[in-house]
């Protein structure tokens, strides 16, 4: 359906990629002769679609051709469950309407995606305070069974907590764009929860 939707097209959001590039060393992308750039409409995930572009008149054009080809295909567009997210920036300050079938859609300031909530700030401090909760509650439902138990030894409790605390607490940090105020804060948050497992005051 998406070939269908967007043969002829070159609207959407270019990424630049390279194969096998090690993901923490930045140099890999400057070299322009290796990379290469992907042209992104959409991200999709089991039943869920994200349609992305640059600009709101782009933005329609790929929501025009997605509902035209979910039509050939039998298919509609839930319009109470479909959202549109603008990120302004200097020189777009309004977002225009976008339309499906004469339908206006919903506009959020941040939705919930695979987990992980985008804003349309790009402000992630309300995302790290819910995975902050998440954890902590992971953490509190811990409490007696490790963190207290006298017979469990802090090797084994650093690696419950490894797995199940800090897997919670990052789930989907790699997305993040964190400042040093950000950093010291989760910094603060799980040197926390290690002095409480090893009984630190």
């Amino acid at each position: 359906m998406l070939d269908e939707a967007y043969r002829d097209m070159g609207d959407g959001v270019y990424i630049q990629s390279r194969e096998n590039a090690d993901l923490f060393n930045v140099a890999h992308f400057r070299v322009k002769t290796k990379t290469t750039r992907i042209l992104m409409r959409e991200l999709l995930f089991s039943d869920d679609s994200a349609l992305v572009a640059h600009s709101a008149g782009e933005r329609q054009k790929i929501v025009d051709a997605f509902s035209d080809a979910s039509k050939k295909f039998g298919l509609k567009i839930n319009i109470e469950k479909t959202e549109v997210l603008y990120q302004p920036n200097s020189t777009r300050t309004r977002e225009d309407d976008n339309m499906v079938d004469g339908n206006k859609l919903n506009s959020a300031l941040e939705f919930t995606y695979l987990g992980s909530t985008i804003s349309s700030n790009g402000c992630i401090d309300d995302e790290i305070q819910r995975m902050m909760a998440k954890a902590s509650a992971s953490f509190g439902r811990l409490r007696q069974i490790f963190w207290n138990n006298h017979h469990v030894s802090k090797r084994v409790k650093g690696k419950i907590y490894r797995a199940i605390v800090l897997s919670t607490f990052l789930y989907g940090a790699e997305a993040w764009t964190v400042y040093r105020r950000q950093v010291k804060k989760l910094h603060a948050f799980m040197m926390r929860h290690q002095r409480s497992i090893m009984r630190i005051t």
